[in-house]
């Protein structure tokens, strides 16, 4: 219930508090007293379209604030909840504008800053206002329907037509989806049919890549590396003449030792010969083994590189790296499967639409019935009204 106005310098308004009580209030007054003023200012609290013109002379801004009493169940109250506006624990619920001399234009609900737009949609909740033309509303077609659902009065059938169609509605875009991707599932079952046989005949494995490409620089470098090898036996005696000369020197050593004793630095002598001839031959054996790793087989350098040029083209070819190839495969392989279960899904899309058409149809023709006998009983009431007020020829036709 609309409980207050408060207007402050609308156009020749300097300061007007109205109080309003329970029952029925009337503002009379000759032409030009101002009635329609206050209309005005109200209409501006309540979010209608106002403009700088209702600012009086000399005045920087005009304002009105509208207070209401509304009762915890209103709707009016889903409104601003939906907005994210607070609560006030009280009943009360004040609606206030100004608008500047400039046009520039404030809405405030419990003085919370919202647009017009906000401030509007709670007025039209809260506060009906009728002009003498406004009977012409009735004339405008799209709100026909709604007028005879109201008086109708059958909620119940309404919210589950709506929830049918949605449900229909959504069934048909699943269905129509799927339907596009049946006509484009030959050309994808055949890539990822040839897709997954390349990937399994390739069978990358993890890190596999980054192991042959050090082998293709071993390789590409073993003909330089057995040179080196090559030199560096040579220069260790390969045939074991070094040894034999150290060991004979080493016997010479043993042999004087064994007539004058171990004296002065000839038993230093004798174990550093023992010693060159074990590191001798161990430096010896040591060049020969990494001779024979480098060794490789003739034709070796090529299959490395085929397989590794290969891995790098699949690489390229899917957008993956060589170590993400496995998973990759993997993905195709569901795909194909998903692919190979579509015909089924499509199955049951037709059989839910079909489901959702008929419950939909049913309520709808249920709905149509209320609706048909709705308008009955609207033509009867609005005919009785008629002769009262001398259109008893007059015929209301729903």
């Amino acid at each position: 219930m609309l409980s207050e106005i408060s207007i402050r310098n609308v156009v020749l308004i300097e300061a007007l508090t109205l109080e309003l009580t329970g029952g029925f209030s009337a503002i009379s007054g000759e032409t030009g007293a101002g009635k329609s003023i206050v209309l005005d200012a109200l209409g501006m609290a309540i979010g209608a379209r106002s403009d700088k013109s209702l600012v009086r002379t000399g005045a920087q801004k005009a304002q009105c604030i509208a207070r209401f009493c509304v009762t915890p169940t209103h709707r009016v109250w889903a409104v601003l909840d939906a907005a994210g506006l607070e609560r006030e624990e009280s009943d009360t619920l004040v609606l206030r504008r100004t608008i500047t001399k400039e046009g520039r234009s404030q809405g405030y609900i419990n003085d919370q800053p919202v647009s017009v737009r906000l401030l509007a949609n709670v007025g039209k909740e809260l506060l009906e206002v009728y002009g003498q033309h406004d009977g012409r509303g009735l004339l405008d077609a799209t709100t026909h329907r709604a007028q005879l659902d109201d008086f109708g009065d059958y909620p119940t059938l309404l919210a589950q037509c709506e929830s049918l169609y949605e449900e229909m509605k959504e069934a048909r875009l699943v269905l129509a989806d799927l339907k596009q991707q049946q006509e484009k599932s030959e050309e994808t079952r055949a890539f990822l049919t040839d897709s997954i046989a390349e990937l399994d005949r390739l069978a990358a494995l993890p890190g596999e890549d980054e192991k042959l490409a050090t082998q293709r620089r071993l390789l590409q470098n073993a003909q330089g590396v057995l040179a080196e090898l090559s030199l560096a036996q040579k220069a260790l005696g390969d045939g074991g003449q070094y040894e034999s000369q150290v060991a004979q020197a080493l016997a010479g050593l043993e042999r004087i030792q064994s007539k004058l004793g171990a004296s002065g630095s000839l038993p230093q002598a004798i174990s550093a010969l023992e010693k060159a001839l074990i590191e001798l031959e161990e430096a010896r054996l040591a060049v020969s083994g990494a001779a024979q790793e480098f060794n490789f087989e003739p034709g070796q350098l090529d299959q490395v590189e085929e397989r590794l040029f290969a891995l790098r083209a699949a690489s390229r070819k899917y957008g993956v790296e060589v170590g993400e190839l496995s998973n990759y495969r993997q993905k195709l392989g569901d795909d194909l499967l998903a692919l190979e279960n579509s015909d089924s899904a499509f199955k049951q899309a037709e059989a839910h639409l079909n489901k959702a058409e008929n419950g939909y149809e049913n309520i709808a023709d249920k709905l149509t019935k209320a609706r048909k006998l709705a308008a009955q009983t609207l033509d009867k009431r609005v005919m009785a009204e008629l002769p009262p007020l001398k259109m008893a020829r007059a015929e209301f036709v729903t």
